[in-house]
């Protein structure tokens, strides 16, 4: 056992490190900016700049997105510039989102979350409200782009990102406001579009209602079908991006005719998107039974999904008719360079000896940028995206010289069914923009003013399935063997039990996982218990083991036909020890889940920590230090991030002393070479757990101080003595061995059979 145990370990390793070296074979680092450089320009030598009016080119296979025009044509110079841009908002403080609403192609320029507190990047908490979607004047979310040709088979075009016609703004039954924008589709003046945005007070979503219409007259005779592509919401903040393992990752949703949800696109992430330069189109090919749901992009807290409405405002129009699919596509990429200073809203930067650009930057991108003192000469890394007009706009800066390509921005984009439109015809598709937590049933969770209808709870989490965007089995195994439901429930036995603890405790949420990890592991007692019980009778058998595996040394099935015949002498089966650790799983794994996907431990502060959702970030000690701090170290083993965290090695330290009280001494140098390949094992788990969220940390301290004070109450293996008849239960049978129990008066009901019970533990533990 102990020679399997060691194999067991340095095959993990082996592996592990297999993995990364495999990582880099299937997904190769990208190639150097001068590479880079290279294959862009040969790319945009292929590729002739097209008006919207047309488009001959073959689309790529792997970008859905619209033609773009590296430069003005000559012969638009003197065209008729457009109107001036203008923003409106829907919503104010007082209600849940507040959206602000541009003319530039009627989409959505930035996006706040009133009822959550903004986070920095490195996790620390913001005295603002979080902004979702950051504020951007150039590229705002939610952009509309045709199709010149309604099969699909050429990309979109540009156009509709133009200024569009403000129609006004009202407000409706309950609170319910209304914001309309209109505009003529360019080479196609005959078709007009309006984009309908409503938001209620309770809301986490924006209503759009996408009318096309055809004029009576004008255009060709006859029958025309239009298709259309509508853009996600892009650059999704990510938070404490030095410790967190979820970034920015796409999720595309499919409904079968079993009302079956099927995620096409299982966390693919901006590290996968940008190494394929575009993910994959949803359904690849014809869509069949099902249909598209939803597409968006998600954090580890937040998402924002287009999904297809449940109610249309046309009963003609049937909600599987809509889209025909989607495709997440990169949004942004990283040039690498040395930061040469601002000018007003720019900031240069030097990319070679010859070679510099000047950047736009978002107001965003300005505020990080004074917050972290990027300096002259400073090598950075600045992720940006560039305009149809050539424009290249800043999305993020930070210091280092090596690509991240996680960090990459990404979006969704859906792929309308094309319409038939006939002279007076007009078609309506209503979408709902859910923006809010990854975990929609904790909205219910609020209380106050922060209060979420019960009912629109229900509809988002149950009636348009986002409940799939955490709740999903990724694995058919866990699906076909129903383990994902099972953990699913613990979950939210898990949430339920934290959201109600939480009222005891005040609303302390750190006091809230100390009590439900004693409360978890009290309840779970009975089957600890067993679990001791079985090592200790497994300690007893050993030597008699030891002396059958001699005995038998040449005879392998003499020797297993023997070991079974000792088992069932000393009542102990093999496998005892794993059915406590299985039943157990789901309750720990739901603990573990609801931990990481709870809303209330974000920002949540306790002790020094102010996020309980990050690391305790107890001193900062810089971004100097080589490979453990140096931001070009980030994703390295070593890689610990500028803050030294006390509570992982506090965890470490306990489970180091845990293990060290409960295993006993070593009878052979197996069992020596084991323990020591377990004290190397703590110190990989201290590097492992250094960047784990606090709040897993005081989950994982309170469940081993409770693990030591309940090994306290068990009986330990006494020298000389063997259990030889012992019951299911772990006690002797009456008159064997040391000790002999007297005969206790029959109980006389379930209390008297509680001190009974606790009678006995306590008095097994003094025999110690």
């Amino acid at each position: 056992m102990q020679k399997n145990f060691v194999v067991f370990v340095i095959a993990s390793i082996a592996i592990l490190v297999g993995w990364m070296v495999l990582q880099n074979q299937l997904w190769p680092p990208r190639p150097p900016q001068d590479k880079q450089a290279a294959q862009k320009e040969k790319k945009d030598e292929e590729k002739k700049p097209e008006p919207a009016k047309a488009v001959e080119k073959k689309p790529e296979k792997k970008a859905e997105q619209p033609v773009v025009e590296a430069k003005k044509p000559k012969d638009k110079v003197d065209a008729k510039p457009e109107p001036p841009v203008a923003t409106y908002t829907l919503g104010n403080k007082d209600t849940h989102l507040q959206a602000v609403l541009t003319t530039r192609g009627a989409g959505v320029q930035k996006l706040t979350l009133n009822r959550f507190q903004a986070a920095d990047y490195l996790g620390q908490p913001v005295d603002a409200p979080l902004d979702l979607i950051p504020d951007d004047p150039f590229v705002p979310s939610f952009l509309m782009y045709h199709y010149a040709d309604a099969s699909g088979e050429q990309p979109p075009v540009f156009g509709l990102e133009r200024t569009w016609k403000f129609e006004g703004q009202e407000t409706l039954a309950d609170g319910v406001e209304q914001i309309k924008f209109s505009t003529p589709v360019p080479g196609q003046e005959h078709i007009k579009i309006t984009k309908t945005y409503r938001l209620g007070p309770k809301d986490y979503h924006l209503g759009l209602l996408l009318e096309i219409e055809r004029a009576e007259a004008g255009g060709p005779a006859g029958e025309l079908r239009f298709r259309y592509q509508l853009v996600g919401a892009h650059g999704l903040p990510v938070e404490g991006e030095w410790y967190t393992s979820t970034f920015r990752k796409a999720m595309i949703g499919t409904l079968d005719s079993r009302n079956s949800l099927w995620r096409a696109l299982n966390n693919e992430d901006a590290y996968v998107i940008a190494h394929k330069a575009g993910g994959d189109r949803v359904p690849p090919g014809s869509r069949g039974e099902s249909f598209l749901l939803y597409a968006g992009v998600a954090t580890q807290y937040f998402a924002s999904m287009i999904v297809v409405d449940d109610v249309q405002p046309d009963k003609a129009v049937k909600r599987r008719n809509i889209l025909a699919w989607a495709r997440p596509t990169l949004e942004s990429t990283e040039t690498r360079g040395r930061f040469k200073g601002m000018l007003g809203d720019q900031i240069l930067v030097q990319e070679s000896a010859t070679k510099g650009h000047a950047y736009q930057l978002l107001p965003h991108v300005k505020k990080h940028l004074e917050d972290t003192g990027i300096k002259d000469n400073d090598q950075v890394m600045v992720s940006h995206y560039e305009t149809p007009d050539g424009k290249r706009v800043a999305t993020w800066i930070r210091r280092g010289q090596t690509p991240r390509p996680y960090l990459d921005d990404v979006t969704a984009r859906v792929n309308s069914e094309p319409i038939e439109l006939r002279p007076g015809d007009k078609v309506a598709h209503q979408f709902l923009l859910y923006h809010g937590p990854v975990k929609t049933r904790q909205l219910g969770l609020f209380s106050g003013e922060e209060a979420v209808p019960e009912s629109l709870v229900d509809r988002y989490t149950d009636t348009l399935y986002l409940h799939t965007l955490t709740d999903y089995a990724s694995m058919a195994f866990t699906r076909v063997t129903g383990f994902n439901t099972l953990l699913v429930a613990c979950t939210k036995l898990m949430h339920l039990l934290l959201y109600f603890l939480g009222f005891l405790v005040f609303g302390n949420h750190g006091l809230s996982i100390i009590l439900l990890t004693v409360l978890v592991r009290g309840l779970m007692f009975p089957i600890s218990k067993k679990q001791a019980m079985f090592s200790i009778r497994m300690q007893e058998v050993a030597p008699e083991l030891k002396k059958l595996q001699e005995k038998y040394k040449n005879d392998p099935q003499g020797r297993t036909q023997a070991t079974m015949e000792l088992y069932r002498k000393h009542n102990v089966h093999p496998l005892g020890g794993c059915l406590p650790l299985f039943l157990q799983l789901p309750i720990f794994l739901g603990l573990y889940y609801a931990l990481q996907e709870s809303i209330g431990f974000r920002l949540a502060s306790f002790l020094w920590m102010d996020n309980l959702a990050a690391p305790d970030m107890l001193v900062w000690w810089g971004e100097a230090i080589p490979w453990i701090s140096d931001p070009d170290s980030q994703g390295g083993f070593i890689y610990l991030g500028p803050y030294f965290n006390l509570l992982p090695i506090i965890a470490v330290v306990v489970m180091f002393i845990q293990t060290k009280l409960m295993t006993p001494p070593p009878t052979d140098d197996q069992q020596a070479m084991q323990q020591k390949v377990m004290q190397f094992m703590m110190i990989f788990m201290g590097i492992v757990f250094y960047k784990v969220a606090s709040g897993l940390c005081l989950y994982f301290i309170a469940s081993s101080l409770w693990g030591l004070a309940e090994r306290k109450l068990l009986p330990k293996k006494k020298t000389g003595q063997t259990v030889v008849a012992a019951s299911p239960n772990g006690k002797a049978p009456p008159g064997k061995g040391k000790g002999k129990t007297p005969a206790k008066p029959p109980s006389d009901g379930p209390v008297q059979k509680v001190k009974d019970w606790w009678a006995e533990i306590l008095k097994e533990a003094r025999k110690k």
